[in-house]
């Protein structure tokens, strides 16, 4: 018997949770790369000592045409060879989800869902991933590179739910001496050498990072790795323990979940960031939920009070603020709501209306010298409100929704311009630009974009004697405070 398996062995012996109950199937993704085919060759003999089923399972992403022939028949081989089942399957990664997600965790994603569909049809109770030392040491890095702390940026736990990782305690050096020493073959997966892959990019600069340094510096790493796991691990546990009382609708895994925005406002945010990663992480949509920072921006909205929002949260979940709820989905129903655009209403003077999934809007008349004061006082003119000459306008003025085709002239600037661009520019999400409220006048020309932009038509002047106020309660980022509008309205 190798060092190696010896080791790995002693390695299973200590962690036994990896592996199926005794006598269960068990599913071995295998690429045949060196990473998965060394798992294969280690990993069989022990769990047909436990009289377990086991199948290797090589998926085709159609990225690679030229090289899945001689994969899948590599893998096959290896399946033959230990005399376990050979499973199969090819798939197509949606240009959408691609754009949206990114091409890796598309394919990872599709990949997970195929896996979990052979393993029910096969009542496997684990499924074995290649994962190694230097891959956990990719991903701590990776994590930090994306502006993680080194507190919360955590490696891969060794059990995940079905998914087990054996491999984790060795290097890739260990796995290609093993297969070197054996003559076993392996692929090699020609995407390892494209370095517009930040995976990619990043193993090169922590190989040559090892050359200049000792190993200390990859002990460190991976300590602080683990430490992080037992850090979230943690807020995980406290996480689950406050679920039941968060959850109106739904349960962790759901594509459509309601929680209580009085009861996740209470939260700490580390606790609340950490719920909602929870309930928004399967393993059957991947291993990756929605960014830190869209849950920051999310949290944002449910501590303010009286605002009906929609949020596009990335990594196919969106959510919707509404009447003190928060629900949350995966897919594009949020988006496809929105886009309905909502009728026409007419805008009066002292009567505010509530525009669906955006805030308040009204209309309020003042003097001229109530104006200027407003100008003086309150930051953010063609924000959070605009002023008019109110003799120059042609009433009575509606809001509409922004829907296809809408033009503007913004205030200081040059010349028309599509609405949807000045929203986009803005950072506003692509599926709530079409129901964008925005302000037009009798004959249908934009007054103001809330939140964003004034129109460069009836502008206030030196003789002007009263002017038009056009307000919201929503906010955006440089708006100015809520209150401040409220204290002019009021």
């Amino acid at each position: 018997m190798s060092s190696l398996a010896c080791r790995f062995r002693v390695e299973l012996s200590s962690r036994p949770e990896l592996l199926p109950p005794a006598g269960s199937a068990a599913l071995i993704a295998c690429s045949g790369g060196l990473d998965s085919t060394t798992m294969a060759r280690l990993l069989v003999p022990e769990l047909k000592r436990r009289r377990s089923a086991v199948g290797l399972a090589y998926l085709d992403h159609g990225w690679r045409p030229t090289e899945v022939g001689y994969e899948r028949e590599l893998v096959a081989e290896l399946a033959s060879e230990l005399a376990v089942d050979f499973i199969t399957g090819s798939v197509t990664v949606a240009a959408e989800r691609r754009r949206s997600i990114g091409r890796e965790a598309a394919a990872r994603e599709l990949r997970r869902a195929w896996l979990l569909e052979q393993a029910a049809e096969r009542a496997a109770s684990r499924i074995f991933l290649g994962h190694h030392r230097d891959d956990q040491l990719e991903t701590i890095l990776l994590r930090r590179a994306e502006g993680v702390s080194v507190e919360r940026a955590a490696g891969m736990p060794p059990l995940s739910c079905f998914f087990s990782r054996p491999l984790l305690p060795f290097s890739k050096k260990d796995l290609k001496d093993f297969c070197d020493t054996g003559g076993f073959a392996w692929a090699e997966d020609s995407s390892n050498f494209d370095s517009t892959l930040r995976r990619n990019a990043l193993r090169a600069d922590v190989r040559a990072r090892c050359r200049d340094e000792p190993e200390q510096w990859m002990e460190q790493i991976l300590r602080e790795g683990e430490l992080a796991r037992r850090y979230l691990d943690q807020l995980a546990h406290g996480a689950e323990a406050v679920l039941e009382r968060l959850l109106v609708e739904g349960a962790a895994g759901d594509s459509r979940l309601v929680l209580s925005q009085l009861e996740l406002g209470r939260l700490e945010p580390e606790l609340a960031i950490c719920a909602l990663q929870r309930l928004c992480v399967t393993e059957l949509w991947g291993s990756r939920p929605p960014s830190r920072r869209a849950f920051e921006n999310l949290l944002d909205g449910v501590r303010s009070r009286g605002r009906s929002r929609l949020f596009q949260l990335g990594a196919g979940w969106n959510a919707r603020l509404a009447a003190g709820k928060l629900e949350l989905r995966r897919g594009l129903a949020f988006e496809q709501e929105a886009a309905a655009v909502q009728a026409p209403q007419v805008l009066q003077a002292g009567k505010p209306l509530q525009w669906p999934c955006f805030g308040g809007l009204g209309l309020r008349e003042l003097s001229s010298a109530a104006a200027a004061d407003q100008l003086s006082r309150v930051p953010g003119p063609g924000r959070s409100y605009a002023l008019f000459d109110r003799g120059a306008l042609r009433g009575p003025l509606f809001v509409r929704s922004v829907g296809v085709g809408l033009r503007m002239r913004p205030f200081g600037g040059v010349g028309s311009r599509k609405v949807r661009d000045v929203l986009a520019e803005a950072g506003v999400p692509r599926y709530q630009r079409g129901n964008w409220p925005v302000v037009v006048d009798s004959e249908g020309s934009v007054l103001w974009l809330p939140c964003l932009r004034a129109a460069d038509l009836a502008p206030l002047h030196s003789d002007s004697t009263h002017a038009s106020l056009l307000y919201t309660t929503a906010s955006l980022s440089g708006s100015a405070p809520i209150d401040a509008i409220e204290d002019v309205i009021s």
